[in-house]
């Protein structure tokens, strides 16, 4: 099922890439739960209410925007890789109903 994302209500949370896990500030807060992740640079991402990346964690490329759906009081833990630093802005996405 496709959805008409509402791009003019979201709220953005950056995150700066380094080699060290780190975590959105907030929680990620929608509605349906849907989140945009965009990274400048190659890094893993997890997913959980506590999360900390790794490299066993799922990898996105450099220059991605991946979407993902984020239960409730989830936050989102980015890694760079050692040699590259870079940003991730981690996107609340709202569905027009």
């Amino acid at each position: 099922m496709i959805q008409e994302i509402d791009n003019s209500t979201y709220s953005s949370q950056l995150i700066s890439l380094t080699n060290t896990s780190v975590a959105t500030t907030n929680p990620v807060t929608t509605s349906n739960g849907f989140v945009r992740i965009a990274v400048t640079n190659t890094c893993h991402l997890k997913i959980a209410t506590t999360p900390t990346a790794t490299t066993a964690d799922t990898q996105l490329p450099a220059g991605s925007v991946s979407f993902f759906v984020i239960g409730d009081q989830q936050k989102v833990a980015l890694l760079g890789l050692a040699a590259t630093t870079g940003t991730a802005t981690v996107t609340a996405m709202e569905a027009i109903r």
